[in-house]
C-alpha cells in the first residue's frame, strides 16, 4: 500500500472517485452521462498491474525534445499514483492523434505499445488500455467543466474556457461509445 491508501487493487476506484468529486465541484448543472460513466467504471475497475506514477496529461505539447530526444516532460499538475494504463489511454484519444492513424501524430500505436511493453517491462492489456479510454473521456469531460465554471464564476475572462466547456456533451459521447464497445 502506497500513499493515500492507493494499491494495485483499489487505484482506479480511487482515481474515478477522486474525479467524482471533481465533476460535483465543477459541474455547472447535472450530466447524467457523467453519472452513467462514472457507475460504469466502478463497476469495471481493473487491477493494476502495479501502482507507477501517472503523469495524468501525458501527451505531444507537454515535452520538450531537442535532437529526437525527450529533454524535459511539462504540465505535472494532474500527477497522481495509480495504473501506468491511464497515461497509455491519454496518449491514444483521437483528440491527440491529430486526425492521423499515429499516436501523438508520431507513431503507430502497435508499434508505441509494444516498445512500451518492451521498455517497461509491463504487457499492455487492451481490457485495461479500453477502460483508461473509457476514464479519459470522462477526465476530459471534468476539465472542461472546471474551465467553464471558472468563466461563469468570474475567476478568467479567457474566452477558451467557455469554449472548452462546450466540449463536454462532445467527450461524454464518446466515452459512452467506448463503453458500449466493451
Amino acid at each position: 500500500e502506497l500513499a493515500h491508501g492507493i494499491d494495485a487493487a483499489n487505484a482506479a476506484r480511487v482515481n474515478v472517485d477522486y474525479w467524482e468529486q471533481q465533476i460535483r465541484r465543477w459541474a455547472l448543472r447535472p450530466y447524467p452521462l457523467a453519472e452513467y460513466g462514472l457507475r460504469w467504471l466502478k463497476a469495471h475497475a481493473p487491477v493494476a498491474p502495479h501502482v507507477a506514477i501517472v503523469h495524468g496529461d501525458y501527451r505531444t505539447g507537454n515535452f520538450l525534445e531537442q535532437e529526437g530526444r525527450i529533454t524535459a516532460i511539462l504540465d505535472w499538475e494532474l500527477v497522481h499514483l495509480g495504473d501506468p494504463h491511464e497515461d497509455l489511454a491519454w496518449v491514444s484519444l483521437p483528440m491527440y492523434m491529430g486526425g492521423s492513424p499515429y499516436l501523438g501524430r508520431l507513431c503507430e500505436p502497435d508499434w508505441f505499445f509494444e516498445r512500451y511493453a518492451q521498455q517497461a517491462g509491463l504487457a499492455v492489456s487492451k481490457a485495461a488500455l479500453h477502460y483508461y479510454q473509457v476514464f479519459s473521456f470522462l477526465k476530459l469531460a471534468a476539465t472542461h467543466m472546471a474551465a467553464a465554471r471558472c468563466f461563469e464564476d468570474g475567476r478568467s475572462n479567457d474566452m477558451r474556457m467557455p469554449a472548452m466547456g462546450s466540449q463536454i456533451a462532445t467527450c461524454l459521447r464518446q466515452m459512452d461509445k467506448l463503453i458500449e464497445t466493451a
